[in-house]
């Protein structure tokens, strides 16, 4: 192998780890847009549930305390009645709401790495453009008549790698969704015991 052919073997093997790199960084921008989504959509689920918590455990006091509301239902002989009821209601809202706190939880984490990871292939469209005009360089230097050929089939490699990325980020979207949908079924599993 000459000096031609290890210079350019080099180049190509540095533009396809780029491509790959802006692939994999729009697959990132991708899914922590969508993550994001998913956590202001978890943190105002959780604000809601915060108040209905709040609401029922006040419920669950004011039996407790004497006033006219605990004194009607000691007389009508339904307080110990009344006073379960509020407090499975408080139960029952109390693991809604740990429920999608631990959830917001795990997106808040899965946002960070996933942040982390697109940092770290931050550089790969500039690296790319460089390697570029060199590969171009060493083709119109060596083979100025193809350059138009390959251009073109770096295109449709481009348009294939971003295909197939998509097609692995929607596997991992309905795996992430998959995620959310059993810890849901956890909590609604969990919240029908205590009610038994």
């Amino acid at each position: 192998m000459n000096y031609q052919d290890e210079q350019r073997k080099e180049l190509n093997d540095k533009l396809y780890e780029c491509i790959e790199n802006i692939s994999e960084a729009n697959r990132y921008e991708k899914l922590i847009n969508s993550t994001r989504q998913d956590c202001s959509r978890l943190e105002k689920q959780w604000q809601e549930l915060k108040k209905i918590l709040e609401k029922e455990e006040r419920d669950v006091e004011k039996l407790g305390k004497m006033n006219f509301t605990n004194f009607l239902h000691t007389i009508l002989n339904d307080k110990a009645e009344k006073l379960d009821k509020e407090k499975h209601e408080a139960l029952t809202a109390k693991l809604k709401c740990d429920s999608v706190f631990s959830q917001l939880q795990e997106c808040k984490i899965t946002l960070n790495k996933l942040m982390e990871k697109y940092n770290l292939l931050g550089h790969a469209k500039e690296d790319y453009e460089v390697l570029l005009k060199k590969k171009r360089n060493f083709i119109l230097a060596y083979m100025p008549n193809k350059w138009n050929d390959i251009e073109e089939l770096i295109e449709k490699d481009k348009m294939i790698s971003s295909q197939l990325k998509e097609i692995n980020e929607a596997i991992n979207a309905g795996n992430h969704t998959l995620t959310y949908i059993n810890h849901a079924m956890d909590a609604l599993q969990s919240a029908e015991n205590w009610g038994t």
